[in-house]
């Protein structure tokens, strides 16, 4: 078993309307497919979450040919959800991906980031499908491969990376309101806390934030 972590380029003039709105779309600064499912009327069911502009992209959506449905929820300003039915055959480009996911039996772990007229995914399936993926990809799919592993196949969490002692003294940080604006508190408070030091309550502080902003700034660095 192993798994691709990929960034796809398809070809503007062949990508589906939907891609485009998600990846190149002025309304849109940021899209995270964060899961999806096939429903019983030949489609996808997907669930995305965009940073964006909410009126501009729902605008765009009515004019997608390959959403047959769609509903979408507003969380905070620039934030929204957008629960869509998709039917792949509508573009063939589209069609192309989900016939050679389901031919290969691969699995595209979530999330998907859409940024900058590209896709961005980790695939998961046996060694010999997931290089024959790459081949059977339709040629209007530039795919560039940043890491190939046979470990790590779990969704990215950004908390993962901090080790036990690490991630309680974020915890106590924010319980006591170390990450607000103004502080309502300091090492010496999270120190008392923990039972340690000031200097140590410091480095399991600024060790996990360094974890996080590398972990969180991972795409951005490719």
């Amino acid at each position: 078993m192993k798994y691709l972590r990929v960034t796809a380029t398809p070809d503007p003039d062949a990508a589906p309307e939907l891609f485009r709105l998600l990846a190149t779309s002025p309304a849109v600064d940021e899209a995270r497919l964060l899961t999806w499912n096939f429903s019983d009327r030949d489609g996808v069911t997907m669930l995305y979450a965009v940073n964006g502009d909410e009126q501009a992209f729902v605008e765009t959506l009515s004019e997608v040919p390959e959403v047959v449905d769609a509903d979408v929820t507003s969380e905070d300003e620039g934030r929204f959800y957008v629960l869509a039915e998709v039917v792949p055959d509508a573009t063939a480009l589209f069609s192309g991906i989900f016939e050679t996911l389901s031919k290969l039996q691969l699995l595209v772990l979530t999330p998907v980031v859409y940024r900058d007229g590209r896709a961005h995914a980790k695939v998961v399936g046996q060694a010999d499908e997931v290089q024959a993926s790459l081949n059977d990809l339709p040629s209007a799919i530039d795919v560039s491969v940043h890491e190939i592993g046979e470990r790590g196949f779990e969704r990215d969490d950004l908390a993962a990376a901090l080790s036990d002692r690490q991630r309680e003294a974020v915890l106590v940080a924010l319980g006591l309101g170390y990450y607000e604006q103004p502080r309502e508190a300091t090492h010496e408070d999270v120190a008392r806390e923990l039972g340690c030091a000031p200097s140590t309550a410091s480095e399991h502080l600024q060790k996990a934030e360094a974890k996080l902003v590398r972990a969180a700034m991972t795409d951005e660095r490719r």
